[in-house]
């Protein structure tokens, strides 16, 4: 059976092109966030349950990651993590990358009211946006040029942000 065509994310991201698109692996939302991440300027906004090892645990997309900070003098990660039990038994890269370069990523706990929560997305420089509304699967949108609802889900996070604790286990202690 053939395989269906690849979508290229570099390209769209590089046009901000405004079609939504349907994605449904892991893979696919790797290489979406990797795209979005090399076409970045300012901030990033992440919303995960458990910091999505198949998508964050990555090289290519913690070395974007550092590249933006390393290339934008104002550049942000904002991180909102559900659930860290996971991450504090095994290595993780995103994590060690925000335990080195903790004055540009920060994660946050969101308090138990907000703990319930089950959407995952993922918002760059207020137009680029993978979202996700079961935040256990793979099934989701990407728009690579979305800002009304690159604002909307901004606003959201930033209500559970403002409230939001940064997380104690998750900090490296320096000795």
């Amino acid at each position: 059976m053939p395989q269906p065509p690849q979508i290229d994310f570099e390209q769209l991201a590089a046009h901000q092109d405004g079609e939504v698109l349907e994605v449904d692996s892991s893979v696919e939302h790797r290489l979406a966030t990797l795209a979005m991440l090399r076409h970045s300027r300012r901030t990033v906004l992440i919303t995960s349950r458990d910091l999505d090892p198949p998508i964050y645990d990555d090289g290519e997309i913690c070395t974007a990651i550092k590249d933006l900070i390393i290339n934008g003098s104002r550049a942000k990660i904002c991180i909102l993590l559900q659930n860290s039990s996971g991450l504090l038994q095994r290595e993780h890269r995103l994590l060690l990358l925000a335990q080195q370069l903790s004055s540009f990523i920060e994660i946050r706990r969101p308090r138990a009211e907000n703990a319930n929560y089950n959407h995952a997305f993922f918002v760059t420089d207020e137009r680029g946006v993978i979202y996700r509304s079961i935040a256990d699967r793979y099934e989701g949108t990407v728009c690579f040029n979305a800002p009304g609802q690159a604002a909307d889900l901004a606003h959201g996070f930033d209500v559970i942000w403002e409230t939001a604790e940064p997380h104690p286990g998750l900090r490296r202690l320096h000795i």
